[in-house]
């Protein structure tokens, strides 16, 4: 068996060249690990989606995470396991097959399976292992090819093992740094609350998924209780603090979009007409200044700028359906309004920072006005 597919009939790539050839395509850039940017971790997230999606498909809630000498990432998961007879297939071929024609993992974050072939051809060594029934298969690549594949009896449970060491032909001296893969993994525990994972001995997991990514970011007091409002496919959170900068945080499918995309546009759109109408005054830029804010999605088949998935670009929550700006704008209408209508007390602080954020808006203008004639509010 051919295991990497030419990329056409008329071509003499493979998979494997092609994404050797133009990595950037799949995985941004490349780094050695010292930012959250590097391609590294990219290759990290890729392995974990196929762990998380297990999770959700089966509510299997452990997964472990072991870096070894900085070097040399283990993912391990206890979910169905990969199918025996399909392991060098999801490990090489274009495509996993079930995530293309499964409506089960439409609302997975990467549905065409590529992940696997991305950190397989870009890793100079590259375990994979499936457990099923008491039997376990582990194939073995170095840079691409194949150096052993073992099908033995097992006592171990059911589930998946992915080990690999990203090739230093690409990355040069790298290291993964602890602080970042924890802050990677945090995340994943947010959007997935029940899951368990433990790195290096430390226990992750969340109770109350964006409301305590937010607590988490947060860097100054805030003004109110943060905001927390759950729905079918959406979940947002947010609050206000003392400075002027607005922050947002974005995610589809428990992938964090750091670009944001139609979603972010869709929240900050209607989180300010809404607002806007509930006091029957204050323009958007009394209403922006200061929030700090999460919104994450869950989005049948995904359409992203580009394979490291930094930024939505589908304009629906499903194909042909209703549209993001439209389902994310309902749900806020609906539910911010009403909240604020029930808790008077945050209302009344929300008045106060958007009456401060006015008048500093005002004061610069008019200073700018005394200063320059020619210039307007």
């Amino acid at each position: 068996m051919e295991l990497w597919d030419k990329m056409s009939e008329t071509s003499s790539l493979t998979l494997r060249d092609h994404i050797c050839i133009r990595p950037r395509l799949y995985i941004g850039h490349f780094g050695d690990g010292s930012t959250y940017e590097s391609g590294l971790y990219d290759m990290l997230k890729e392995i974990l989606n196929n762990s998380v999606d297990e999770f959700r498909m089966t509510g299997e809630n452990r997964i472990e995470v072991t870096i070894n000498d900085g070097r040399v990432a283990t993912i391990r998961d206890y979910g169905r396991g990969i199918p025996l007879e399909k392991l060098l297939h999801y490990a090489c071929k274009p495509y996993g097959g079930e995530k293309i024609d499964s409506e089960r993992f439409r609302r997975t974050i990467d549905p065409t399976g590529l992940g696997l072939k991305i950190v397989n051809a870009l890793s100079q060594r590259f375990e994979i292992q499936g457990f099923q029934d008491g039997n376990a298969r582990k194939a073995v690549f170095e840079r691409g090819q194949l150096i052993s594949d073992i099908t033995e009896k097992t006592q171990a449970n059911n589930g998946t093992s992915v080990i690999f060491e990203p090739d230093n032909l690409f990355f040069g001296s790298y290291r993964f740094h602890t602080d970042i893969v924890q802050n990677i993994l945090r995340h994943i525990a947010y959007m997935n609350v029940g899951l368990s994972i433990d790195f290096m001995g430390q226990h992750i997991c969340s109770n109350h998924g964006v409301k305590d990514l937010l607590e988490a970011r947060l860097t100054s007091d805030t003004l109110y209780p943060v905001i927390h409002l759950k729905g079918k496919d959406i979940e947002i959170a947010f609050t206000h603090v003392e400075e002027y900068d607005d922050i947002y945080y974005s995610f589809v499918n428990g992938r964090e979009t750091p670009l944001g995309g139609t979603h972010l546009e869709a929240f900050k759109y209607y989180i300010t007409r809404t607002i806007h109408f509930f006091y029957d005054r204050f323009k958007p830029a009394d209403i922006l200044p200061g929030i700090v804010a999460v919104v994450s999605t869950q989005v049948q088949d995904p359409v992203f700028e580009s394979q490291t998935k930094t930024k939505l670009g589908s304009y629906s929550m499903v194909p042909n359906g209703i549209s993001i700006k439209k389902y994310i704008g309902d749900f806020i209408k609906q539910e911010v309004y009403h909240y604020l209508y029930t808790h008077a007390d945050i209302a009344e602080a929300i008045d106060r920072k958007m009456i401060k954020n006015r008048r500093k808006r005002k004061g610069v203008s008019i200073l700018l006005t005394k200063s320059d004639p020619m210039s307007t509010l």
